[in-house]
């Protein structure tokens, strides 16, 4: 009874958007709308609450946590991908992201995209060498066991200190770099064509969410 009831054009995807209104706006298409639509999606679920928690009340294992979800997001809106829980094969893997290991013939996406994110964003340079380990470490040692693995360490320096001192990540600077990146992906949105690969990406990342909101 209650699935019948369902109305999916009701389902909001961010506080303002609702299905019916991403949809209006993909039929327009709105890029300015749709833009502001996707940063404030992000921000308000990744970001936002943790700029209200008190400084004294922060903790780095949380910013990073969310960070980490907001980078994988992220990657799979530049690459179009309906989930990150798949397999790669290592041939359609880009050169500087394949694992060191030749027999790892098959590699999931969530994996992959966080070389792909260090490799695209500068700010991240520090960490491209380490990608592989920090998913296992960090992304994953955080958010299947509630700590880092492998000696990683992760600590609350200023926002300007250094994002990475091996085996130390600086929470702070992670999540600010983090947030900087998504408002560089807007404005890669804000200024490519309708039929650019980044738009169709987009619009294919969004029609999966969409159908993962259907009970």
């Amino acid at each position: 009874m209650a699935a019948a009831l369902f109305d999916l054009e009701t389902v909001q995807l961010s506080s303002s958007v609702t299905v019916k209104r991403y949809r209006e706006m993909e039929a327009t298409s709105d890029r300015n709308g749709l833009t502001d639509f996707i940063r404030q999606r992000l921000s308000e679920r990744y970001i936002a609450p943790l700029q209200a928690v008190p400084r004294k009340k922060k903790h780095g294992f949380l910013m990073v946590a969310s960070a980490c979800l907001l980078i994988e997001t992220l990657e799979s809106f530049y690459q179009g991908w309906d989930r990150t829980d798949q397999g790669i094969p290592r041939r359609d893997i880009l050169d500087a992201c394949k694992p060191a290991d030749s027999k790892r013939s098959t590699v999931s996406a969530g994996e992959i995209a966080f070389c792909y994110f260090f490799q695209r964003e500068p700010a991240f340079s520090s960490l491209r060498p380490h990608a592989h380990d920090f998913y296992v470490h960090v992304r994953c040692g955080i958010l299947h066991q509630g700590e880092t693995t492998g000696g990683w360490q992760i600590q609350r320096k200023k926002e300007d200190a250094d994002l990475f001192d091996n085996p130390c990540l600086n929470a702070n600077r992670f999540l600010a770099e983090v947030e900087k990146a998504l408002s560089a992906y807007a404005d890669r949105l804000r200024s490519a064509a309708w039929d650019d690969d980044i738009w169709k990406n987009f619009r294919n990342k969004m029609d999966a969410t969409i159908e993962h909101c259907r009970p």
